[in-house]
């Protein structure tokens, strides 16, 4: 796993707690950070993934 990988994952992980744990009013908060860190993790698989051949 590279850095960035490792990264994204664990930004992954506090978001996903961050929205388990919020509140009503933060709520939107939550979500959008949770949706963030997922696209940043797709963001770094897919980037991986093409620089695989090299």
């Amino acid at each position: 796993m590279t850095p960035e990988f490792k990264e994204a994952l664990a930004a992954l992980r506090v978001a996903e707690n961050h929205f388990a744990f919020a509140d009503a009013e933060h709520i939107d908060a939550a979500i959008m950070e949770l949706n963030a860190a997922q696209s940043r993790l797709a963001a770094v698989i897919c980037c991986e993934k093409a620089n695989a051949g090299r």
